[in-house]
């Protein structure tokens, strides 16, 4: 006898959730920033963008940029032919 795609979900989940009820972690959701990365983690990267700009955390544009290459440090990427970023617009301030 050939078991319903349901049947063989609720099976799946009912087995779960005894682990979870014993305080098994959830995973984190990425992108989220929930996710803390405790001691010892290394720092988040400095990115160089396409155009050459060297943006370091911090920065008031570092979380939205998404296309940049990865450097442990400024000056490593400064090395590399990169350039200082223009201060861009202070958080939590209108444009003028």
């Amino acid at each position: 006898m050939r078991k319903s795609p349901a049947l063989v979900l609720l099976a799946l989940l009912s087995a779960a959730t005894p682990a979870l009820a014993q305080g098994m972690p959830s995973l984190p959701i990425p992108g989220t920033g929930t996710l803390d990365p405790g001691k010892g983690a290394p720092p988040p990267p400095t990115k160089k963008l396409p155009s050459g700009e060297c943006v370091a955390p911090g920065h008031a544009t570092y979380k939205i940029i998404r296309n940049f290459v990865p450097f442990a440090s400024l000056e490593d990427c400064l090395k590399s032919g990169g350039r200082q970023p223009s201060p861009g617009i202070p958080m939590g301030l209108p444009p003028k």
